[in-house]
């Protein structure tokens, strides 16, 4: 026996709501005191990522960890490690990848989150559709994009639209850091 009851979710209403955020999560840094640019390194050590080739992140303590990333940039990181001088990745020290790029996206996940997805939320603010070809580790934040995932997803999925081919789901590992910032705009 089912139980409905109109008007209980206004769905429209949500989704321009999840729209607005996930637009606003692309400008945190600069607005929230408490979101800081992800620090990333060369295989040097100290000097500057190149853009290219191994990196080494640092992330700020008590900070919601932002990176601003293309396609493009995330397809040419070598290795990911985090440098020695990193706070410890937990709650209030998460990270926020913003994958800028517009339109249909074919995304090969990198593998360097896989031991921390809770602590992880990749938004893809101006996606249209995502097309995953490879096991993604984090929280998939797209509510402009339908989602086609082709392996295993280990974090939540807020989209349009998802569609599963392959692999597993394993919501355990579910985003569970802080924002240090509401996008929808009440403090």
């Amino acid at each position: 026996m089912g139980v409905e009851r109109a008007g209980l979710v206004d769905f429209g209403d949500a989704m321009a709501k999840l729209r607005q955020a996930s637009s606003a999560l692309t400008g945190v840094v600069g607005v929230c005191t408490d979101a800081a640019a992800l620090v990333t390194y060369g295989s040097s050590g100290g000097a500057p990522w190149s853009g290219s080739g191994d990196v080494w992140i640092e992330l700020a303590a008590g900070s919601l960890n932002v990176f601003d990333t293309s396609l493009a940039q995330m397809a040419s990181i070598v290795n990911a490690n985090f440098a020695s001088t990193s706070a410890p990745i937990q709650a209030n020290t998460a990270i926020l990848v913003n994958v800028t790029d517009a339109g249909a996206l074919n995304f090969t996940p990198p593998l360097w989150t896989q031991s921390i997805p809770a602590f992880v939320m990749w938004n893809f603010p101006n996606a249209t559709s995502i097309t995953l070809n490879g096991p993604m580790w984090g929280t998939i934040f797209a509510p402009f994009a339908d989602v086609t995932a082709h392996s295993d997803l280990r974090g939540n999925v807020v989209a349009q639209t998802l569609t599963v081919t392959g692999g597993s789901m394993d919501w355990d590992r579910r985003y569970t850091g802080i924002f240090p910032w509401d996008p929808w705009g009440q403090t």
